[in-house]
């Protein structure tokens, strides 16, 4: 609240900012009246089956990244995700979505997802981002790899640690059991239909 007073947005409760948050994001539901007319009202993760709240929380953590209103001076973040929030649906991934994915088949370049992974936070340290990483793997010598098969990192992550030989050991609790390629392919794929 701290945040939103020095904005100037004093009248705005964490109640009323929590149901805009549900209105501008939320999943809607139809209910039936006893004069027999339909109307929408808004569900609240309490009452949001999983898929519902995976899609409401990927959509608040869309919000919060990309908000001018949560961004502070100079291009500074006001809120920053750390890699394993702005990654908790991967906990939410079943054999259905991965099959879905690798259903699809991806065009090798898209610079609007290499902006779109840019403009993220670092997946290792959460920090500013500023560079889609092109992962190594089955790519033959002076072949760079899909824009698909990217992650945003850092300045100071890309050289050190993206290319040093346990950078896998720290992305662990962003992948959340799933495989590189597979984790890339399901960010390319929500991106796609999502944004």
């Amino acid at each position: 609240m701290i945040y939103f007073n020095s904005l100037g947005y004093q009248d705005y409760t964490p109640d009323i900012i929590k149901t805009w948050l549900y209105y501008e994001t939320g999943i809607f539901d139809k209910k039936m009246l006893p004069d027999g007319t339909q109307r929408e009202i808004i569900k609240t993760l309490s009452g949001m089956n999983k898929k519902e709240a995976s899609e409401f929380i990927s959509k608040v953590l869309n919000f919060i990244e990309h908000s001018p209103i949560l961004n502070g001076a100079n291009g500074q973040r006001a809120f920053i995700l750390t890699p394993e929030l702005r990654y908790c649906w991967t906990r939410g991934i079943d054999k259905d979505f991965i099959q879905a994915v690798y259903g699809e088949e991806f065009k090798e370049r898209d610079e609007a997802y290499l902006r779109h992974q840019r403009s993220l936070t670092c997946i290792y340290c959460g920090g500013k981002s500023g560079e889609a990483h092109h992962l190594k793997n089955h790519s033959g010598l002076g072949r760079k790899n899909p824009d698909w098969f990217t992650i945003p990192v850092c300045n100071n992550c890309h050289v050190p640690i993206m290319h040093g030989k346990d950078f896998m050991e720290g992305l662990k609790v962003v992948l959340n059991g799933l495989d590189i390629e597979t984790f890339c392919r399901c960010c390319y794929y929500k991106w796609l239909y999502s944004y």
